[in-house]
């Protein structure tokens, strides 16, 4: 921000009634607009180099059925991964190699309570690519911060490459069966071709799903669904618009026309602003 008339700092700025990002003059930055960013989980293709790992570990959280001394690589590239690792009666999330690694998370079997929650800043990596993610519970609940990202917003265009990432935590069925009566849906985004996004209760599912054209583009629409019997089903972490597709071949792409801010499901659907249509 920069400072201004008597010494105030502009909250915001308009050129001909449009709110600009930031003013310069000669040259020089003299207001820049604040940027919330938000967090998505990690994908192949990121770079992990001089990165804040951040993660949401409940307390109490470990993987059962692991032996003493076996370790699993939840995010791997060239140099940097993020793993599990079962060590003496505690359960451990790493981010490091072999020559450094940081601890995100322990949590002590033998005396039942967590000893390390923390987030994590990476050094300065070479070959630090994400090349491969291994999806469980674990691996969901590490972040990191995209300044690209957002949740969608009226007047939002999406196409078929629009990148949508999703954040929702495993017991979100929790949230859908409070706000949600058995086979009755509540819309929270809709488009100008009719298409929605909806809090479902399905056949036994608890689900947040893609309506186009208002068919149920069955499981290439679900981002996430909770089965009553088995357990989580599907939580996705990316999708693209155009692999949301009804049986009858309609994807899911429009201009957004409404937003229910304060549904519970809204806060955990975000899009690349950088892939919306112009």
């Amino acid at each position: 921000m920069g400072t201004v008339m008597n010494g105030k700092k502009w909250a915001g700025a308009c050129v001909n009634g449009k709110t600009v990002s930031g003013l310069a003059k000669n040259g020089v930055v003299f207001y820049r607009m604040p940027v919330s960013t938000y967090r998505r989980r990690i994908m192949v293709g990121d770079n992990l180099s001089n990165r804040t790992i951040f993660q949401d570990f409940p307390d109490g959280f470990y993987k059962s059925g692991m032996s003493d001394g076996e370790q699993f690589n939840l995010i791997e590239s060239n140099n940097i991964n993020i793993y599990e690792y079962y060590n003496g009666g505690s359960y451990n999330v790493y981010c490091g190699n072999r020559t450094n690694s940081n601890l995100l998370y322990r949590y002590d079997l033998v005396f039942g309570r967590t000893m390390t929650k923390k987030d994590v800043t990476t050094g300065n990596y070479s070959n630090a690519i994400v090349t491969e993610v291994n999806e469980n519970e674990a691996y969901r609940h590490l972040y990191i911060e995209d300044e690209n990202i957002r949740p969608l917003k009226v007047g939002d265009i999406i196409t078929d490459n629009t990148v949508f990432y999703f954040t929702f935590p495993d017991d979100f069925h929790v949230d859908i069966q409070s706000m949600t009566d058995e086979n009755r849906d509540k819309n929270f985004i809709e488009l100008d071709d009719g298409s929605d996004y909806v809090l479902a209760y399905v056949v036994d599912e608890y689900r947040v799903d893609f309506f186009t054209n208002n068919f149920s583009a069955q499981d290439y629409g679900v981002c996430y669904a909770y089965d009553r019997n088995t357990g989580i089903r599907i939580n996705l972490s990316s999708k693209l618009a155009k692999d949301i597709t009804d049986p009858w071949g309609n994807p899911f792409t429009g201009t957004v026309t409404m937003v229910d801010k304060n549904n519970e499901a809204y806060q955990h659907i975000l899009v690349d602003a950088t892939t919306l249509g112009a």
